[in-house]
């Protein structure tokens, strides 16, 4: 794993129910491969109305997402939200699916659908801003970000705002978090990250070395300085490890909840400016505007 992706791996470890999905036994093991498509639909078909499958589907889900395979966790979450479309741990699960495969609208889109079952979830709206953030949407993915009370998701939400250029935003909201007695080195190194962004090198320095070796702190700041040139998105899909898929087409329609029409992003390539325009409608990819 890149080290500049450690700092950011808690903005995708957030979803409803992940502590109780890790606690469940996994239904296949680490070595094996996930099932065809074909083979999925007809497990959904086998085990419908079965009450074991939305927690064995979502146990497959979590799975693929830790050994780094998004394409079976979207395979997975989707049955897991045909079969209980109003679970908001299927929906949260896919969400991040679809986000760690790189589709960024259909990532929007299962966000919506999830704020639509919890609209009050911060993980939701900080989901749904890092995947407008590394869609180029800076101006929605702020206006996510505004959603979300003071205080709460503080270390993830500190370093969403710095990766956006908000760096010194970013900082004092993390330092506040760093001070609090239950920080933790996560929160520590987010700030660290964030201070760099912000051209505070010294102080990056003395954070990093809070939970890291000497040796190891040259190396995590060397990492993270390769981030400052880059523009915002291209700096969040990097911390997030994701190569976005162009032109993806959105979830499938039959798994939609009703949403705003603001219903997705449309990805096509990643050096146009934010305009601060209505959403591309679906179809309309490639815009790559605000």
């Amino acid at each position: 794993m890149p080290v500049a992706q450690v700092a950011l791996l808690s903005l995708l470890i957030l979803c409803a129910g992940c502590q109780q999905l890790r606690s469940l036994r996994m239904a296949f093991a680490p070595s094996q491969r996930p099932p065809a498509t074909e083979e999925l639909r007809a497990g959904e078909t086998a085990v419908r109305g079965s009450a074991a499958v939305p927690h064995k589907m979502l146990e497959n889900a979590q799975l693929a997402l830790d050994r780094r395979d998004p394409g079976a966790a979207v395979r997975f979450g989707e049955i897991a939200v045909r079969v209980e479309p109003r679970e908001p741990a299927s929906r949260a699960i896919l969400a991040r699916a679809y986000l760690a495969a790189g589709r960024l609208r259909s990532a929007d889109q299962a966000h919506g659908d999830w704020l639509v079952l919890q609209p009050d979830e911060s993980a939701a709206h900080l989901g749904r801003a890092l995947t407008r953030m590394a869609a180029d949407q800076p101006t929605r993915a702020l206006a996510e970000i505004a959603k979300i009370p003071d205080g709460v998701l503080a270390g993830e939400v500190g370093l969403a705002l710095a990766l956006t250029g908000e760096t010194v935003r970013g900082v004092d909201m993390l330092l506040a978090a760093a001070r609090q007695s239950d920080a933790n080195a996560t929160i520590r190194q987010n700030l660290a990250l964030a201070l760099v962004l912000d051209g505070r090198w010294a102080q990056a320095r003395a954070v990093a070395a809070q939970d890291l070796a000497p040796d190891q702190v040259d190396a995590r700041i060397a990492e993270w300085s390769r981030l400052t040139g880059l523009p915002a998105a291209s700096r969040t899909l990097a911390v997030l490890g994701v190569t976005p898929v162009v032109d993806d087409a959105g979830r499938p329609q039959v798994i939609a909840l009703e949403i705003p029409e603001d219903d997705g992003v449309a990805i096509a390539r990643q050096d146009v400016p934010d305009s601060g325009g209505p959403m591309p409608k679906r179809g309309e990819a490639g815009s790559g505007s605000d």
